[in-house]
């Protein structure tokens, strides 16, 4: 492939305001149709041909959830319009639900897990990790089922992956395990069939066992292979000063592949919050919050990224994907491209655009050599108060959609917080391109 240099025949002029951002396919656009009191973190999932799926938490319903906090979802074509009814997720109403997330399978059924203060299973201890799964047109394609079986204290912050099999795997944090781990806070998984039936037992993710580990990410590494992130209060590696990142990837039933390994090389003060993607070629990519930078951030919270093969072995060091430093920038989410090309999308406290009322939401783009396609730019275009709360997905063909919760709407949502998004379009989606916004060279194979 090193020929391919060879090739580069063309180069061509674009405006410098067009997509090497990332070009916008609209304004940002509410998601809730209910709008009592607050609609807040939000999930999303995508589909090959663009159509998505949208999760949040939600302070009441349409639906029959009128106790305190309920799951809600829409569905969406590719051009952001709604596809039927807002729709109730959780069957359970008992006080609240909370931290939902989403995945899509190839075949349009999505699966979504959350947190529930009890259960119509067996936990009735404090939260319980709970799951149901829809067909592709939004009608239910299971009860909503209790995904944990250590039942004791809490159980919360799941997040899910979907394999191309429709497998899928949840991850959540557990205070307690029938692993080894009984010093603190673990981390647990287990595996599901296409339908909801469990292919493995409850298992502790990692081996590290001193202190607390927490907020999970998951994500499919290869059929039958993925990978789950933590934070962690030690390492078996270098980072002795605080909350580290630990990473390690699973097999068929659960089966650990490798022992867990630190992903941050920076280890002065605090490294948390990490989220993974993994490529078509069972590579990943995985970005966190970090207290401080081995780069120029020095101002507060700098949000980091570190690649690795499939072999779970790093591409160099890892490096500073925020270009706007004032203040902090934290809570990253991640998508990656099947060529390897990412995206992430992070809250901001302050902005290099138009929001200066308090934290915005920024991205920026990168190709699969990990090289920025340009600097991070403004993702919301309300910018009265905090906007928070950052997911995002694409659809594997450079588009993305990215979601956040904010104290107000452009459409009808005045009441309380509001769940949005915007969709936007990637110019340097083929993996052939390089260059910024003012100058774009294309490498043709």
């Amino acid at each position: 492939m090193a020929s391919l240099a060879l090739w580069t025949v063309l180069s061509i002029g674009v405006p410098s305001g067009l997509a090497a951002q990332g070009s916008p396919q609209g304004p940002e656009f509410q998601l809730n149709s209910y709008t009592t009191n607050n609609q807040v973190w939000p999930d999303v999932a995508i589909e090959a041909s663009g159509d998505f799926v949208a999760v949040w938490a939600s302070d009441g319903s349409d639906g029959g959830d009128t106790s305190n906090g309920s799951i809600q979802a829409q569905r969406f074509r590719a051009d952001g319009s709604p596809v039927g009814a807002q729709i109730q997720i959780n069957s359970y109403t008992t006080s609240f639900q909370a931290f939902p997330k989403v995945a899509v399978g190839l075949d349009g059924k999505f699966v979504v897990t959350w947190m529930s203060a009890g259960s119509d299973g067996s936990d009735q201890d404090g939260g319980a990790v709970q799951m149901r799964i829809f067909e592709a047109d939004g009608s239910p394609a299971s009860q909503e089922l209790q995904v944990n079986t250590f039942t004791t204290g809490f159980q919360s912050m799941p997040e899910v992956a979907i394999a191309e099999s429709g497998e899928f795997v949840i991850a959540w944090v557990s205070d307690g395990s029938y692993g080894d781990d009984s010093s603190g806070y673990s981390v647990q998984a287990r595996l599901f069939t296409p339908a909801g039936q469990p292919i493995s037992a409850e298992f502790q993710v990692n081996d590290f066992t001193t202190g607390n580990q927490g907020f999970p990410g998951v994500s499919w590494s290869q059929d039958g292979e993925f990978v789950v992130v933590w934070d962690s209060d030690g390492s078996f590696g270098t980072d002795i000063d605080g909350p580290s990142i630990q990473a390690r990837r699973f097999g068929s039933f659960g089966v650990p592949i490798s022992g867990a390994f630190q992903v941050n090389t920076y280890t002065p003060d605090l490294q948390i919050g990490p989220r993974v993607a993994a490529d078509s070629t069972g590579g990943f990519v995985v970005v966190w919050s970090s207290l401080g930078s081995p780069e120029s951030d020095q101002s507060g919270d700098s949000v980091q990224a570190l690649r690795f093969d499939a072999q779970d072995v790093p591409h160099g060091e890892q490096f500073q994907v925020n270009t706007y430093t004032t203040f902090g920038q934290m809570a990253a989410a991640i998508a990656v491209q099947p060529n390897g090309g990412f995206q992430v999308a992070w809250m901001s406290e302050g902005s290099s655009g138009s929001d200066t009322s308090s934290t915005s939401l920024h991205a920026r783009q990168f190709r699969a050599d990990g090289t920025p396609v340009d600097a991070d730019f403004q993702v919301n275009t309300y910018t009265t108060g905090q906007q928070n709360g950052a997911s995002i997905a694409s659809d594997g063909s450079g588009n993305f959609i990215i979601a956040w919760h904010s104290p107000g709407s452009l459409e009808t949502d005045s009441s309380g917080l509001s769940v949005q998004a915007r969709r936007f379009d990637d110019l340097f989606r083929d993996g052939f391109e390089s260059g910024d916004r003012g100058r774009w060279s294309l490498s043709v194979p």
